[in-house]
């Protein structure tokens, strides 16, 4: 079991990542114009202080020219708070066929 001291410092940490994490995503909301939420639910198995970054892209091949090359990208960043807690945010770009890509959400 960590002492208070060491615990205090940890939760001081997490405290401003989480700070930081608020105000670099403040631009991007400001940014969307609208909001969406998504519900995801997973099991609560957390590893404390691991910090992640996951990417994820898509596109789109059809025959018709009208459908094919829309394409998206997502980059999440999270971090396990606690041994049952993570938090994670999220932005995703997104590009509509024969378009240009724009910043889509948070």
């Amino acid at each position: 079991m960590p002492s208070d001291h060491r615990l205090s410092r940890f939760t001081a940490h997490a405290a401003g990542l989480l700070a930081r994490l608020s105000l670099l995503s403040l631009p991007l909301l400001i940014a969307s114009g609208s909001a969406q939420a998504a519900i995801h639910v997973f099991s609560p198995i957390v590893e404390q202080g691991e910090m992640e970054v996951e990417t994820k892209a898509d596109g789109t091949f059809d025959k018709n020219p009208a459908l094919a090359n829309a394409r998206s990208a997502n980059i999440d960043v999270g971090y396990g708070v606690t041994s049952f807690w993570a938090t994670e945010i999220e932005a995703q770009w997104k590009q509509d066929p024969q378009g240009s890509r724009h910043y889509d959400s948070t």
